[in-house]
């Protein structure tokens, strides 16, 4: 599959490390202003602020955000800005990770039902201590959530962005353009996620 434009699209990428393995989290928002390298770099910036600001607390501190990339999406040869962290990003609870690729999953629904408007982040990171068999501790699941909103919400109101889900595909064909939908609700998962690789535009 070629590429698929996204008209006003930008992409954050949150790449984390831990046990010196990166896990990267995409995230999709709608920009109507003009997006080009300066306004990429503003963008993940204030990616790690957020981050840091909201964030920290509830990772495990074997767990270190490593940088952010913003990527113009609406050309093939849009710009990436990469910002790098200047203070601490490592989570601040002291505990091992219950797994390298174990995640607390926050889903993301829009006001459209289907799988091309519904998305999810598997957040790494999870203490330890935090987990029982299979399942993570509700009240750290709700404090993983509120802090996660907490952070694009701070995104948002500082770039004047959207955070969006993001469709390439619809009933298994490439679209022409993507689809940007707004997401209008947050639900975090009981279950311990395990990130895996989907196919791109899903």
């Amino acid at each position: 599959m070629g590429f698929i434009p996204v008209p006003t699209g930008v992409e954050l990428c949150l790449v984390f490390e831990t046990y010196s393995k990166e896990q990267r989290v995409c995230l999709n928002f709608r920009d109507t202003n003009p997006i080009n390298s300066t306004s990429l770099a503003d963008l993940a910036q204030t990616g790690i602020d957020a981050f840091v600001t909201h964030m920290r607390g509830v990772l495990s501190d074997t767990t270190k955000l490593k940088q952010v990339e913003a990527t113009d999406l609406t050309s093939a040869i849009g710009p990436t800005a990469v910002a790098t962290p200047a203070v601490p990003t490592s989570g601040t609870i002291t505990s091992n990770v219950n797994s390298g690729s174990d995640c607390v999953v926050i889903t993301y629904k829009t006001i459209n039902r289907g799988r091309s408007f519904t998305g999810r982040s598997y957040v790494p990171g999870l203490p330890e201590d935090r987990t029982g068999p299979g399942i993570i501790n509700a009240s750290h699941v709700a404090a993983v959530l509120s802090a996660w909103q907490d952070m694009l919400f701070n995104i948002e109101s500082t770039e004047d962005v959207e955070h969006s889900v993001l469709s390439r595909i619809s009933g298994g064909q490439p679209r022409p353009a993507g689809v940007m939908t707004a997401v209008i609700s947050y639900v975090g998962n009981a279950y311990i996620g395990v990130q895996k690789r989907r196919r791109v535009g899903i």
